[in-house]
């Protein structure tokens, strides 16, 4: 048998208490920064950010980065003049279109983004339409003080030149309507994109590929989990609705809600730490008045029709609920359930089933641990005399050592023999075969 330096396997009489020589983790498989130990025994830490591929990651980002123009949570639909502005945003937040409804008493403007960091140089404004009343302008600011603008933009798309921000720190872009001017369901996509981007296809701002890589990295890598939601449920039958738990998490249902509505629990007393989460996973076909997937926030209630449902926790919360409602009457015929609650900063809505945490896998562990009948120790050897090891009286590890404590040597195996003393205040360990290691490992058993 080769030489091993480490310890992977522990056998106390005919027990194997610890047994890691079948282990197949890699470096490249574990969280970066977490800790584990190789087949060998040989401590390691992991490189895996998130635990996903980057290439795999940047397939789901799915986006270049190229729109520039980020318009923030404080454009919000509303009427100004006749004029109604409605914003639609995409599951992440971020604005999708622009729809323009009504007619203009007056001349009406809507701020859309200030920008303040874009880089020297041109760049390309468009609308993603060829409605020429739904105008585009794009002005610079010192502060509050007008200083410029680069005109009105009635086409798709105009050039806006040499941004350098002299003597100005702000480029706004607002939309104009003149007065008179009338729109029936009007879709406009603001985009901003460097000019040297031929790629005019719109696409929704977001950070840049790399920067929401990192998000997603760092959502992951938190919490070493993408699902947060688990399935505290077994197939049922609720008011002749049938319900079919899956093997991977999702939930199958046939049956018509009579005589009264189904609701069913699948999670309760789901803790969550204070963040922006999106619930998704209710099939084709919801609604109000047929089914949902919801969630119950001390009277506050998250629900989700089918399109997901975002929601932001100012601090750590434990939800009451995550059920399923079919309204009573309504008919379900083989639609699936895929019940998913994600950090907001993992765009990606793939379902994949549901994964304890690091936090939670850390307190199994734990737990685990307490139930096991013995504790390995690390000793770092301070004071050592040929094959003996003397451990003051009074230590910590003292304390917890008892006589029919196991000793080895963290890096030599097989053991022939070991004994365990007390000697003038000390506790003495005798190895088979002289000391020259920096420690030791001595199994105890727990109280």
């Amino acid at each position: 048998m080769a030489n091993n330096p480490y310890v992977n396997k522990v056998v106390y009489g005919n027990n194997t208490v610890m047994d890691i020589s079948d282990t197949t983790a890699t470096p490249e498989d574990v969280l970066q920064g977490q800790t584990f130990y190789l087949r060998s025994g040989q401590r390691a830490t992991g490189t895996a950010i998130g635990g996903i591929p980057e290439e795999e990651l940047r397939d789901t980002v799915g986006w270049t980065g190229k729109n520039l123009l980020q318009i923030p949570n404080s454009v919000v639909s509303e009427t100004k003049n006749g004029i109604t502005f409605t914003v639609y945003r995409d599951n992440s937040g971020e604005v999708e279109r622009i729809n323009i409804n009504g007619t203009a008493s007056a001349d009406t403007y809507k701020s859309l983004s200030d920008l303040t960091d874009l880089e020297h140089g041109d760049y390309t404004l468009s609308k993603g339409s060829n409605n020429a009343d739904a105008i585009f302008r794009v002005e610079a600011y010192n502060n509050s003080t007008y200083v410029k603008s680069w005109g009105d933009m009635s086409s798709e798309s105009k050039t806006i030149d040499d941004v350098d921000y002299d003597g100005y720190n702000i480029v706004r872009v607002l939309i104009k309507i003149l007065s008179g001017k009338t729109f029936s369901n009007v879709s406009i996509y603001p985009m901003l994109r460097k000019s040297s981007v031929t790629d005019a296809d719109y696409e929704p701002y977001h950070a840049s590929v790399e920067s929401e890589i990192e998000q997603i990295y760092s959502a992951n890598g938190v919490l070493g989990a993408k699902n947060l939601l688990p399935i505290e449920v077994n197939s049922r039958t609720i008011q002749s609705v049938v319900f079919t738990v899956n093997a991977d998490g999702s939930i199958s249902a046939n049956g018509t809600a009579s005589p009264e509505a189904v609701i069913w629990d699948i999670c309760t007393n789901l803790f969550l730490k204070a963040g922006t989460y999106i619930l998704t996973g209710c099939p084709e076909g919801a609604s109000a008045s047929t089914y949902e997937l919801l969630i119950n926030n001390s009277g506050t209630t998250y629900r989700d029709y089918g399109d997901g449902v975002k929601f932001t926790l100012a601090a750590d919360t434990t939800l009451d609920n995550v059920r399923i409602i079919v309204r009573q009457g309504a008919a379900i015929s083989n639609k699936v359930f895929y019940p998913m609650l994600r950090l907001a900063s993992d765009s990606d809505d793939t379902y994949v089933p549901y994964a304890m945490t690091n936090r939670e896998l850390t307190k199994e562990v734990n737990e685990l641990s307490d139930k096991m009948p013995f504790t390995l120790i690390r000793y770092s050897v301070t004071e050592s005399s040929g094959n003996q090891v003397r451990i003051p009286a009074g230590s910590d590890i003292d304390s917890r050592i008892k006589n029919n404590s196991v000793v080895i040597p963290l890096a030599r195996l097989p053991i022939k023999y070991s004994m365990l003393y007390t000697y003038d205040g000390y506790v003495q360990i005798r190895l088979a075969e002289d000391i020259s290691d920096s420690a030791i490992g001595i199994l105890v058993m727990n109280d």
